[in-house]
């Protein structure tokens, strides 16, 4: 037996803190306060954790109250000169808005990196001003329900990625300064927002990476017009209605564009079509400069159907080429197994491309 280990010595309070911050980073918050018993070491290495992570699912046991009393707790003894790279909420339960606030400009003072706050509250949230001119996040996160509410003026100097769920976009003017004091914004997801403006307009310089999606209830962009100035957009990931009006401006840097429509439940394609067909057209005209446009066709709502001679003479007007999950499938009528069917053979007999789609970062 190793000599330092029957002595009982602790080497692991020997490491740099860096490295033992680094280890307790794989713990669950809590997990990581009861190491402060240790010694008065540990204590000072647990109030200085870069990583705060606060996930309701790690406790369970824990009331709103006791919750939000324990989030008090750690920040108020929090070592004054530490920094914290990242801090993430996320609560099932009503916060007091106050309490979650006075979190926030606490984290904002201590030059936070990445925030990320997942909410479910009963009246619309404020965020503080203090969040809104933050000049050391690269990263924001915010998922807040029934919705946010944003102060006038806004500043993000240094971010770089951003997600935005649930927001309601309701004036185009402040819509296009939101991005406009993003100078530096790479990455934008735009989830299961609603838009009440005629139009939505995303102009971003630095923008590579843009998601939008909504869920199937949601109206989404359908009654409004996207428009996007993004020269150097690499990657589109597109779900929900297809807008009323699409308009990209020239991005050569575009690689790759996933689409997914949403439609009415009409009995036929040609139907189906017929609902919001010149838009989808024109949506996807707006993407010719792309050079791989995967399309996952929900208003087409069998998958033979997509497969079909008819279908791909449509689409190879629009597309080079079609991204299948499957190389082959099998149709099945009356719980019996027809011919199997080769895609790939199918697509190359349309003079269209057939490859296995990627996944967006």
């Amino acid at each position: 037996m190793d000599r330092e280990a029957a002595a009982g010595k602790d080497r692991i309070s020997n490491l740099t803190d860096s490295l033992i911050h680094h280890i307790l980073s794989f713990l669950e918050i809590k997990q990581i306060a009861q190491t402060s018993v240790l010694s008065k070491h540990w204590r000072c290495i647990w109030t200085s954790i870069p990583i705060l992570l606060f996930d309701e699912d790690y406790h369970p046991d824990l009331l709103t109250n006791r919750f939000m009393d324990f989030v008090d707790g750690t920040l108020h003894r929090r070592n004054n000169m530490s920094d914290i790279e990242k801090f993430s909420l996320i609560q099932l339960n009503n916060l007091n808005e106050y309490r979650v606030s006075s979190w926030i400009t606490n984290v904002i003072s201590r030059n936070v990196q990445e925030l990320s706050l997942s909410l479910m509250q009963e009246d619309p949230f404020v965020l503080p001003i203090s969040l809104c001119t933050c000049v050391s996040l690269v990263s924001l996160k915010l998922k807040i329900t029934p919705s946010i509410c944003f102060p006038r003026n806004v500043s993000f100097p240094k971010l770089k990625h951003l997600t935005l769920g649930g927001v309601q976009f309701t004036n185009e003017c402040w819509n296009a300064k939101l991005f406009s004091k993003c100078p530096v914004l790479e990455d934008l997801i735009l989830a299961h927002c609603t838009y009440d403006t005629r139009n939505f307009y995303i102009s971003i310089a630095t923008l590579k990476h843009l998601r939008i999606y909504h869920w199937g209830g949601q109206d989404g962009l359908r009654d409004c017009g996207l428009k996007i100035l993004a020269p150097n957009l690499v990657s589109l990931f597109y779900q929900g209605w297809v807008a009323k009006e699409f308009v990209l401006h020239t991005s050569p840097e575009l690689v790759e564009a996933h689409v997914l429509f949403f439609g009415e439940d009409a009995a036929t394609r040609e139907q189906r079509m017929r609902c919001c067909g010149t838009s989808t057209i024109q949506f996807l005209r707006a993407l010719t400069c792309v050079k791989r446009l995967i399309i996952y066709d929900a208003m087409l709502q069998w998958y033979e159907e997509i497969t079909s001679d008819s279908y791909l003479d449509f689409i190879k007007e629009y597309v080079v080429g079609i991204g299948p999950s499957k190389d082959t499938i099998v149709p099945v009528e009356n719980n019996y197994l027809l011919t199997p069917i080769n895609l790939v053979a199918r697509a190359h007999s349309h003079n269209l491309q057939a490859c296995a789609p990627l996944h967006l970062p």
